[in-house]
């Protein structure tokens, strides 16, 4: 069971009229036909994909409908990209901290900006931790410890306030639990996600770019949104350079090489995330979408759609 838990007594920030949670209730093919819907496709396009016919297609809508809401198509693809941005962050990047329950300890797990800026593998006592965190949000943490002990959820969101000595952070991070055979809370790992304000009244929004990449030409395209989020300019003659220069120093290679790895796999597609550069040097999480189209004589076409997340 997942749950979103806000540690601030703020508005929880919603897609109106949007049950997120539906989409843990989507059958396989109805999460296909979202997918492909939030990566750009249009029905046509997807009833070629799936092999399906209009009529087909539209019983599919009437029941994803059914299971998020009567929204627009845009709004349902919002759904769909929020509720996998979390987790598809996890599995790009691996935990970034656990706390050992039994234990309460805390410890670093990567390089990567955490609640505490300790060494990597250092372990503290999760006393210290919550001595760092902003007093108004103490007894909601302790609460919340509380509450995984006594409920049996195994995925949740928070976002808290740090005091550092520069001055107060927000962070957020995408938690598992992992429990015991009796359902006893051992083990809770996280990564860090991007922050969410809560603390103004607003809704979740979400910027969609798509790019193009001929695997035959190698001549690459991005539509006016891919290069706003991305804060190149349209008509920049190496445009795929000048974005993968955008990337987290770290991950550059990753990213170069995420297209030919995936072609290399034999899949068809593949899902990544990762940091880019904002102006200000701060970072930003994106996630690509990525498709890898194929014709007679193998993969031919790759098509990505990418999705940055903001709340206003």
């Amino acid at each position: 069971m997942r749950r979103r838990l806000d540690l601030q007594p703020r508005p929880v920030v919603e897609l109106r009229g949007v049950d997120c949670a539906g989409i843990n209730a989507l059958s396989r093919r109805e999460g296909e036909v979202l997918s492909l819907a939030a990566s750009g496709y249009l029905d046509k396009q997807i009833c070629l994909q799936l092999g399906v016919s209009p009529n087909t297609l539209r019983t599919y809508w009437a029941r994803i409908r059914s299971k998020i809401g009567e929204v627009p198509r845009s709004a349902l693809a919002v759904a769909y990209a929020t509720e996998n941005a979390n987790r598809a962050v996890v599995e790009a990047s691996g935990a970034d901290w656990e706390v050992d329950i039994e234990r309460w300890t805390y410890r670093r797990l990567s390089s990567r900006s955490t609640l505490l800026e300790i060494g990597v593998n250092e372990e503290i006592l999760l006393d210290d931790v919550i001595e760092a965190i902003h007093p108004e949000d103490v007894p909601n943490v302790l609460r919340l410890l509380e509450e995984i002990r006594a409920g049996d959820q195994s995925e949740f969101t928070f976002e808290l306030r740090v005091v550092r000595p520069n001055g107060i952070d927000t962070t957020s991070s995408f938690v598992r639990i992992d429990r015991d055979e009796a359902g006893q809370a051992t083990r809770l790992t996280g990564t860090r996600t991007q922050n969410v304000d809560l603390r103004a009244a607003g809704r979740a929004t979400v910027e969609v770019g798509y790019w193009t990449r001929d695997l035959r030409t190698g001549v690459f395209t991005g539509d006016a949104e891919f290069c706003a989020i991305f804060g190149i300019d349209p008509t920049d003659p190496d445009l795929r350079e000048t974005a993968m220069a955008r990337f987290h120093p770290e991950e550059r290679t990753l990213t170069s090489t995420f297209v030919s790895s995936t072609v290399e796999a034999g899949k068809k597609r593949a899902r990544a995330t990762h940091r880019l550069r904002l102006p200000d040097d701060s970072y930003r999480w994106i996630t690509t979408d990525l498709r890898i189209e194929h014709d007679a004589d193998g993969p031919v076409r790759a098509l990505g759609a990418v999705m940055a997340f903001d709340h206003d």
